[in-house]
């Protein structure tokens, strides 16, 4: 820098400039100041010296303000669940968020690749969260995109839930990543994109129900009946035997249809000795016991 002006002893000047930091992580540089001063027909040289530096935290970066001290903007925890691997159900996405580093208001989160969703378009998906209340959903490529409206600081566990609708179709989870941008003025830095991590767990007794959008159709995988008597006129014992590939939940419904030709007249409260519930509702007509679950299976 040649001055265009005096600089005058003791006086405290400001100077401002900007540059572009690098697409890679590095620490700051050792940075000195020097020059010459102008006096006549030999200018005196000022001797060189390292520039203090504040060695702050800036964004949540330790050391931050250090000039051209770089890091790569990544989520440390990414952690994504689901609610219930059933088909057709609304299904709660748990995401569980943590940086390296401050993203401010405007900053973008994408979570990506959750394929599958019977959750049609909308560019205002509802989200549960501190740093926003809706989203961009993209139902063919499995896209939701967050703006930030309020920001997220370093080191600290953000929660965000959303619900999407289970297909009408078994599959296996998808792979989920997330990345974004943070908001840095007139250009902002990529975030790098990385897969989420899954639970791998058991969720309504299905192998992995807990990652995001596997999905299974409950069926019985035993459905066994018999009776006790084939001789007209008496009381004929029904025994049946039932083993679900999931769990049924508490409300959850059996039918069993198709016993034509009985002689027991249509009632809501036919006696039922179970587990899970002690009666249910008969229909002489076409066959058919339903009966509303009191306790899961």
């Amino acid at each position: 820098v040649v001055l265009t002006q005096t600089m005058f002893v003791n006086e405290t000047y400001v100077v401002y400039f900007n540059l572009t930091n690098p697409r890679a992580e590095q620490e700051s540089p050792a940075v000195s100041v020097g020059g010459t001063v102008e006096a006549g027909p030999i200018d005196a040289d000022v001797v060189t010296l390292g520039m203090t530096k504040l060695n702050d935290v800036r964004l949540g970066v330790s050391n931050g303000t250090d000039p051209l001290k770089v890091i790569e903007p990544i989520f440390t925890v990414l952690g994504i669940e689901q609610s219930n691997p059933i088909w057709m159900v609304v299904n709660t996405m748990t995401v569980s968020l943590v940086t390296n580093c401050d993203f401010a208001t405007g900053s973008i989160i994408t979570i990506s690749g959750l394929t599958g969703s019977a959750s049609a378009s909308t560019t205002s998906l509802t989200v549960d969260s501190d740093f926003a209340a809706s989203g961009d959903w993209d139902q063919g490529d499995g896209n939701l995109t967050v703006v930030l409206t309020q920001t997220m600081f370093v080191n600290e566990t953000y929660v965000v839930y959303f619900n999407l609708t289970n297909p009408r179709a078994e599959q296996e989870s998808p792979a989920v990543s997330v990345g974004g941008t943070v908001e840095a003025g007139p250009i902002d830095a990529d975030v790098v994109t990385l897969g989420m991590t899954k639970l791998n767990d058991v969720r309504l007794g299905v192998s992995n129900g807990t990652d995001p959008l596997k999905v299974i159709e409950p069926i019985f995988t035993v459905l066994g009946i018999e009776q006790s008597n084939p001789i007209w006129m008496v009381v004929n014992t029904m025994t049946v035997s039932l083993v679900t590939n999931c769990d049924f939940a508490t409300g959850s419904i059996i039918t069993i249809s198709g016993l034509t030709g009985s002689a027991s007249a249509s009632t809501t409260s036919l006696t039922v000795d179970s587990d899970f519930a002690a009666s249910g509702d008969w229909d002489q007509g076409d066959g058919n016991l339903t009966v509303v679950l009191t306790q899961t299976m």
